[in-house]
């Protein structure tokens, strides 16, 4: 049948575009027969010309050649392409008599160059969007970005996460899945503005590739459920959105589905996320549109007026929604009023009439107020069904800023002085290396943010985190898995550097010759609490997986490879069971290589808890040589989290300066014997190693000895010491969010709490809580199934659990509720186990 006949070529379309290095003739040969047939089939010559059109990616001169092999032989005698506004260009065709008569005439929509940015002047950065989407996970994220790039002209038709064919999630772990797994971004055009959007992943696992991406925003859209509301991921990456002080727009998503409410998500966003989160557009209740409480306009889901609040036809607008409206506007502005001072000009002139205030002051009063961070404008919709996406997109254009309107960035001179620079092309060149990839053709990829300045095609760089220089070979703009040659990246503009070969991720770059180089501050990496070995199968396949590792690690600075010398074995370090698995994968499919991973280990760690104090002597020979050193150590334990620290008690403080290389000595060596704990060998944490230099004796101990034995014999007794202060296990613990029916609330309690899981109740809500929160049966607000809800029959369980009581826990939950019950979870802190617990533990290793 027809349905089949088109799934398989759209199989087989989906099949030729991953395929990586096929030549352009080969593969145009094979869409031709796969579009050929289809139309000689079906006439729907315009789904294949656009699925091809989407492989064929952004290069102006691929698109030429396939369009001059589908012109020759397919029949068209011509083609006349014209630009259209918005990025995109109408391909109009004539025909010869070969081609069947249903053809004429035909106007195919393909994506042109100005889509890809190519058609904004270099430098404009007024007219310059650099942000991204953020959510917990299956919010959304993925979805909305494929509806924004369609409205902007950048791709035909829309791809959806089931079916594994959108352009960001462009990985094959993230298309098996279903998940976004490392941020990736897109350069394109809207509204003659330069965009360029990151979409980022939702899992706990990746929570750096959303840190790194903050790092070079200049605004957020945050996606809220409009179901769950405000959910854990979305509060960790909003604390991280508030580090990087962006300005956030939100929208709720999934209005269609049942036991949506958009109120309780507002509301949600308020009490959890601490904001002035207010409503620019509510959904009229005949589920047509939306009411545009700025503009007093009701809108279709695409964004078109159909008329003003106050005389849009009964049928469209019910006299219910329009007094709803029109009050939610008063609101609106009020609120607006006691933000924005220029507003409130506006409005003591019309006497304190709303309804005077024209909608370019109240625009210019919500840019202002979201820019200054008082206030997230609150916008709704459904990205599966593209309902009100196009307004999240022109949003973005009129609420958030520019490179140029944000504040100045501030970092570091070399010598450690605070300083800021503006975002000006005038100024020396800062840029920040936030992300680095590994392509098959072009290397390693270092994805960068100039911030001042601009960057030429092959200029020197300075790498001031690691004190090298640096060319560029080739600069390139992000197209999800694509690129496109650039002449120069200047102020705000986010790109990609091939032929860096020491830059890493956090690193600060800027001009040769700069004269007042800025130091930004690095990145921010979580602990690891995952471990697992893996094994080669062989020798030359261990060389081979240890390189493969090393350009893993560069990439993602989140996992961490060490290896044991007392098992031999190479052990990866991440964020979760996931993390470690993908990494896992990555070695089997992407490098080839014969490995299998062991289970996943917890990252214990080891501390003291008393003190304890010995003067330590070391007398060795080694290798004919005698070494001899003495000292007086003392151990005792930190404030937890404040790390390890290498300590010496001195009279003098010229002393250090003269002692530096034997105190650097006995630092590495205290810090070396740290990495390994009494217990179970685990890493030491929060441990103080204090020196006391207190007499002349010890002093001249000190000057006598050499520096080689002075860092064994702080290594020794470190060792002994660290035995005799009382040491104990920590585990980390993680805060979760478990979301499940009621009727299962009380046996997967029962279960978190059980010595198995070891896990502690801090509190159950309702699904959503709220004081003003109507207890009655509730109908979804719209959407295709209006079956009645009961918002109180769900509940969220937050309790703190061991991470080693979590392994496995996904598939118990999953077995417990019968599918329905679903959690997240965020690392909190490294704690004490029980005594029994601790001692099952060591016995376990």
């Amino acid at each position: 049948g027809k349905v089949g006949r088109k799934d398989r070529i759209k199989s087989a379309l989906r099949d030729l575009r991953r395929r990586s290095g096929t030549p352009l003739y080969c593969a145009s040969m094979a869409l031709y027969r796969c579009g050929r047939e289809w139309i000689q089939r079906s006439g729907r010559f315009e789904k294949s010309f656009s699925v091809m059109v989407r492989m064929w990616q952004q290069r102006e001169l691929d698109r030429q050649l396939v369009l001059r092999e589908y012109s020759s032989r397919c029949g068209f005698a011509s083609l006349s392409r014209t630009r259209m506004a918005h990025g995109s260009e109408h391909v109009a065709m004539s025909y010869t008599r070969t081609v069947p008569k249903r053809w004429r005439g035909g106007v195919l929509r393909c994506r042109s160059s100005a889509a890809d940015g190519s058609g904004i002047e270099e430098g404009a950065i007024d007219r310059m969007r650099n942000f991204g989407i953020i959510a917990h996970i299956d919010a959304g994220k993925t979805t909305l970005t494929e509806r924004l790039l369609y409205h902007s002209g950048f791709i035909a038709a829309p791809g959806n996460v089931d079916d594994g064919d959108t352009v960001t999630d462009f990985l094959p772990e993230e298309r098996q899945r279903g998940i976004t797994i490392q941020s990736a971004a897109i350069s394109f055009t809207y509204r003659d503005h330069q965009i360029t959007l990151i979409d980022t992943p939702g899992h706990v696992d990746f929570t750096i590739e959303v840190e790194r991406a903050l790092r070079v925003m200049d605004g957020a859209l945050v996606l809220v459920d409009a179901v769950a509301g405000v959910q854990a991921q979305t509060e960790t990456v909003w604390r991280q959105a508030e580090r990087c002080e962006l300005p956030v727009v939100a929208f709720v998503n999934k209005l269609d589905r049942v036991g949506a409410d958009l109120d309780f998500a507002v509301r949600s966003m308020r009490r959890s996320l601490g904001c002035n989160a207010v409503l620019v557009q509510t959904p009229l209740s005949n589920e047509r549109g939306v009411m545009d409480l700025v503009g007093s306009a009701v809108l279709d889901w695409s964004g078109e007026t159909i008329g003003s609040l106050r005389d849009c036809r009964a049928d469209v607008l019910s006299d219910e929604d329009r007094e709803a409206a029109l009050n939610a506007r008063e609101s609106l502005i009020e609120k607006l009023v006691e933000l924005d001072e220029d507003l409130m000009e506006a409005w003591c002139a019309e006497d304190g009439d709303s309804r005077k205030i024209g909608a370019h002051l109240v625009h210019a009063a919500i840019r202002r107020a979201t820019q200054k961070r008082i206030l997230v404008p609150v916008f709704c919709g459904s990205a599966l069904k593209d309902h009100g996406t196009r307004a999240a997109l022109d949003a973005v254009i009129t609420y958030l800023p520019s490179p140029a309107q944000r504040e100045p960035i501030k970092g570091f001179t070399i010598g450690g002085v605070k300083i800021s620079r503006p975002p000006r092309e005038n100024e020396e060149t800062c840029a920040f290396a936030f992300k680095v990839t590994h392509d098959k053709y072009l290397g390693a990829l270092v994805f960068l943010r100039v911030f001042s300045g601009s960057i030429p095609h092959r200029a020197t760089l300075l790498n001031l985190s690691r004190a090298v220089k640096e060319t560029p070979q080739k600069l390139l703009r992000i197209q999800a898995d694509d690129v496109l040659d650039i002449a120069q990246a200047s102020t705000g503009t986010i790109f990609a550097a091939a032929g860096l070969r020491s830059t890493m991720t956090g690193d600060s770059l800027t001009l040769q010759g700069s004269k007042e180089p800025l130091v930004l501050e690095s990145m921010r990496v979580p602990p690891a609490v995952f471990s697992a070995s893996i094994e080669a199968e062989s020798a030359k396949v261990q060389r081979e997986m240890e390189v493969a590792l090393r350009m893993i690690e560069r990439e993602d600075p989140s996992l961490r490879v060490t290896h044991d010398p007392e098992t031999g074995e190479t052990v990866m370090s991440g964020m979760g069971e996931l993390h470690l698995e993908i990494v896992s994968h990555r070695l089997l499919n992407d490098f080839k290589l014969d490995v299998r991973m062991r289970e996943p280990r917890v990252a214990y760690r080891e501390t003291v808890t008393a003190q304890a104090a010995n003067e330590v002597h070391y007398d060795r020979v080694l290798s004919g040589k005698r070494y001899v050193a003495s000292m007086k150590l003392r151990l005792r334990p930190r404030e937890r989290g404040a790390g390890n620290a290498v300590v010496w008690t001195a009279r003098d403080p010229k002393l250090s300066e003269m002692l530096r290389e034997k105190l650097e000595s006995i630092r590495n060596g205290a810090l070396a014997a740290l990495g390994r704990g009494p217990l179970c060998g685990f890493p030491m944490d929060a441990v103080e190693v204090q020196v006391e230099l207190d007499s002349q004796e010890d002093i001249e101990r000190l000057v006598a000895a050499e520096p080689a034995a002075l860092g064994a014999c702080a290594a020794h007794g470190t060792r002994e010491l660290m035995s005799a202060a009382e040491p104990r296990l920590l585990e980390p613990v993680m805060s979760v969010d478990i979301l499940v029916p009621h009727e299962y609330s009380g046996a997967v309690m029962s279960e978190i709490s059980s010595s198995r899981r070891r896990g502690r109740i801090e509190s159950i809500s309702l699904g959503n809580e709220d004081d003003e929160l109507d207890a009655k049966k509730q109908v979804a607000p719209f959407g295709d199934d209006s079956v009645e809800f009961n918002p109180r029959s769900r509940r969220v369980i937050v309790a703190t659990v061991p991470l080693e009581g979590l392994i496995g826990y996904a598939s118990a939950l999953r077995s417990m509720t019968k599918g329905t019950g679903s959690f997240s979870m965020s690392f909190l802190t490294y704690d004490f186990p029980s005594l029994v617990a601790e001692q099952a533990i060591i016995r376990s290793r």
